[in-house]
């Protein structure tokens, strides 16, 4: 008979115990939690060893009587510390997903479906840093969908992955000029293109993300040497979006270099957009990344400028360029006085920098007006022109 719930659980799952006791001991640790812990919490199925610190239980047919009082006892015990008599106590770090099959209601069941959804609802445990997910209704057709586009992505040729572009304008007393455009990674699938929020995360968890990144940056160099230097000039410029994976490829800045190389294109008219949100920490991977873009001569931008609270670490330690203000913001200025004060903080902020702001979101003449009163030194938005091809 199928199991009525399964729990997919990690223990660890960012390292910190590993980073403090080592390796060995962290396994010794989870393998003491799990026995002491869950064994008293979890009765009555089985538990299925994945790995050195993941773990699945399966509660047979029957399953718990009560799933919110089953649910509220693996909340409790999703961070404790494990007593041994021979050695100190030590902190668990536990993240957990759980799978009920009466709550999913899903139909029909494979044999391991409630499993794939359950390791659906711990991916976002790890993700979201809650100690437990409890999946939800449709859950099932997610863990399906997830499946479906990784396979898809997997299987994805170089040619399936289109850049469209968008203008950014400059702003000034009379009208406003195009001097160059973001690159945005389009996927053609099943004859469309979709957009980064279909195939993103499937690509940063499968590190396929430094191969097609790669694609995407030499398909924009392309048309920055090609058709954009033609129509708007040899200082026109092209930016790129780089995302938390491929700021962690070590050798991204000597494929930049030697790209830059073979087109004979000056590193000034190449920029790359990070998130705000995305975590920079001094000495990374990433940090050295940004440092060596910048040491080719590009452009490096804060994308989103506003959704986060990151930009003040970035400016006292990275190399920024240039501040592109979250259309989010950029779209209330004319009727929000609060919006408008943040913006204009921004742009004081980038003048004491010594950098560069665009206004993302720019979709209407009030805005545009409002932007430019503010000192906003260019714009991006539906305005001047929606994401295509410049063909």
């Amino acid at each position: 008979m199928p199991d009525a719930t399964v729990v997919a659980i990690t223990v660890d799952p960012y390292r910190r115990g590993t980073e403090l006791y080592g390796w060995a001991e962290s396994v010794a640790v989870a393998e003491r939690y799990v026995d002491a812990v869950l064994g008293q919490v979890l009765v009555g199925g089985t538990f299925e060893r994945r790995g050195p610190l993941d773990w699945l239980w399966r509660s047979g047919a029957a399953g718990p009587s009560d799933v919110h009082a089953f649910d509220l006892s693996l909340l409790d015990v999703s961070g404790v510390r494990v007593a041994d008599p021979y050695v100190p106590a030590r902190f668990v770090d536990v993240r957990v997903g759980i799978a009920h099959r009466s709550v999913v209601q899903e139909s029909p069941w494979g044999d391991d479906d409630l499993a794939h959804v359950a390791d659906t609802t711990l991916r976002e445990a790890i993700e979201f840093g809650a100690p437990v997910v409890i999946a939800r209704p449709g859950m099932l057709a997610v863990a399906r969908r997830r499946a479906g586009i990784g396979s898809d992505l997997a299987a994805a040729s170089s040619d399936s992955w289109e850049p469209v572009y968008q203008p950014i304008v400059k702003l000034g007393a009379g009208e406003v000029t195009t001097a160059g455009y973001e690159s945005l990674l389009r996927w053609r699938r099943d004859g469309a293109l979709v957009g980064p929020d279909v195939f993103l995360a499937g690509l940063e968890a499968t590190e396929l993300i430094v191969p097609v990144g790669r694609v995407a940056i030499a398909r924009s160099v392309e048309a920055l040497a090609g058709p954009v230097t033609e129509l708007l000039g040899p200082d026109a410029f092209m930016s790129v979006n780089l995302s938390a994976g491929q700021l962690r490829d070590r050798w991204l800045g000597d494929y930049v270099g030697w790209l830059l190389g073979e087109h004979g294109l000056d590193p000034a008219r190449l920029w790359f957009e990070i998130s705000e949100n995305a975590v920079v920490t001094q000495g990374s991977v990433a940090d050295r990344t940004i440092w060596t873009l910048h040491g080719l001569g590009c452009g490096i931008c804060v994308d989103d400028l506003g959704a986060g609270f990151a930009a003040l670490g970035y400016l006292r330690n990275l190399p920024i360029d240039v501040l592109k203000v979250d259309r989010a913001l950029v779209s209330r200025m004319p009727s929000e006085r609060m919006d408008r004060a943040v913006v204009r903080a921004i742009c004081d902020l980038a003048s004491a920098a010594g950098a560069l702001t665009v206004a993302e979101g720019v979709e209407t003449p009030e805005v545009l007006a409002a932007v430019k009163e503010l000192g906003c030194d260019m714009a991006q938005g539906y305005l001047f022109g929606r994401p295509a091809s410049l063909a």
